[in-house]
C-alpha cells in the first residue's frame, strides 16, 4: 500500500489530505505515504462519448433526429480532479451538454430541406453567412463552400470545456433522421 505504478495510458493524482500534491505521468513505480496520501487514476488516451439520439427543430419547425459522437482527451489533470472530481462520468455530462447545445444551435439555423438536400453530410453555406455565434444564415448567393454538418457543430462548440481540463477533439454525426410518426393502430 505504500507503492504505486504508472502505466503509459494513463496520469495518477496523488492527494494528501484532500488536496492535489501531484499528478504524474511518466510511466514506472512510485511511493506514497501510506494512510496520508491517496492515488486517483485518469486515462491519458483519447475517449469517446457516444450520445443518445436527440429531436432537435429545424430553422422551419421541423424536427430531426441526431445521433453523434465525440472524442475527447484529457489535457489538464490536475484542473479535471479539481472541476470534475477526477470521474470520467462527470465529464461525459458537461460533454453531453455542450455538444447538444453546439448541435441544437448549428441545425437550428438550417432548414430541414437544406439538411436532406445536402449529400454525405456536407451542405452548402456562404462563409460570410455565417453568425458570430456558429449559426447559418441562410440566404440566396451563389458564393458558398461546402462544409460538413459535424465541422459546424464543432465549430459551434464554445471553448468552455478547456476550464475542466478537457479537449473535445471531434464531433461526428452518426445518423440524422426524420422523426417515426407510425402509430400503430
Amino acid at each position: 500500500a505504500s507503492f504505486f505504478i504508472v502505466k503509459p495510458n494513463e496520469y495518477k493524482v496523488v492527494k494528501q489530505f484532500g488536496r492535489i500534491s501531484s499528478v504524474i505521468s511518466e510511466e514506472g513505480p512510485y511511493f506514497k505515504a501510506p494512510f496520508v496520501q491517496s492515488v486517483h487514476s485518469i486515462p491519458k488516451q483519447k475517449l469517446l462519448y457516444d450520445l443518445a439520439s436527440s429531436d432537435v427543430i429545424t430553422s422551419d419547425k421541423k424536427s430531426m433526429i441526431v445521433d453523434c459522437y465525440a472524442i475527447w482527451k484529457i489535457t489538464d489533470p490536475k484542473k479535471f480532479t479539481q472541476t470534475l472530481g477526477a470521474s470520467v462520468g462527470s465529464a461525459e455530462q458537461r460533454i453531453d451538454a455542450m455538444v447538444y447545445n453546439a448541435m441544437k444551435n448549428t441545425i437550428s439555423g438550417m432548414t430541414q430541406d437544406a439538411i436532406i438536400k445536402s449529400r454525405d453530410g456536407n451542405f452548402q453555406v456562404n462563409m460570410a453567412n455565417v453568425s458570430e455565434s456558429g449559426e447559418v444564415i441562410e440566404t440566396q448567393d451563389d458564393t458558398s463552400d461546402t462544409v460538413s454538418l459535424s465541422d459546424s457543430i464543432q465549430a459551434n462548440l464554445s471553448a468552455s470545456y478547456s476550464e475542466y481540463g478537457i479537449e473535445i477533439m471531434k464531433v461526428d454525426v452518426k445518423r440524422l433522421d426524420l422523426p417515426n410518426d407510425n402509430k400503430d393502430a
